[in-house]
């Protein structure tokens, strides 16, 4: 029985398991020493900058999959140390999780999957007006704006905890 002014949801017919699967990517907000963001440009999205990250391969978790993007698209090396976002497409059955750090040593480089990659200011005028696609702003400026949050990866059977981050 449902509480009065409450209704029923409407039935949700099963989808086979193949339609339910999603594709997992990671992004990150990174700052330099300046406290300026790493932005890329990619080929496939040459119209916008956004942050740099891609796709979990198997048997990564989340974190060690963002360090690797990032070391790829422009050979600096960072350390995570938030979580700032999750964002899911239904469209394309992707879910993206944002990642705060900072970047640790390297020289910027372009690689097969980026045009181009530089630092700017950590202010949303500077991101909005090189990050045009709106959902790809939004992981940038939630990040910016926003308070950190718990980040976990485990394995059970028997339990064994992976990663951790957790904001102080």
């Amino acid at each position: 029985m449902r509480p009065e002014g409450e209704t029923e949801l409407p039935e949700v017919s099963a989808t086979p398991p193949m339609q339910r699967t999603y594709t997992l990517a990671v992004a990150g907000f990174l700052t330099n020493s300046a406290g300026q963001v790493l932005l890329v440009r990619t080929y496939w999205r040459s119209d916008t900058w956004e942050l740099p990250g891609g796709q979990v391969e198997a048997g990564e978790t989340p974190v060690t999959a963002l360090v690797r993007e990032v070391q790829e698209e422009t050979g600096l090396d960072c350390e995570i140390t938030s979580a700032t976002g999750t964002y899911v497409n239904l469209a394309t059955r992707v879910v993206v999780l944002t990642f705060a750090g900072i970047t640790l040593s390297g020289e910027l480089q372009l690689s097969s999957e980026t045009s181009d990659v530089l630092f700017v200011e950590a202010t949303e005028a500077a991101l909005c007006s090189r990050i045009t696609r709106p959902h790809l702003r939004t992981r940038a400026l939630d990040a910016l704006r926003s308070s950190r949050s718990s980040y976990a990866a485990y394995r059970t059977r028997p339990y064994l905890l992976l990663e951790q981050l957790i904001e102080e």
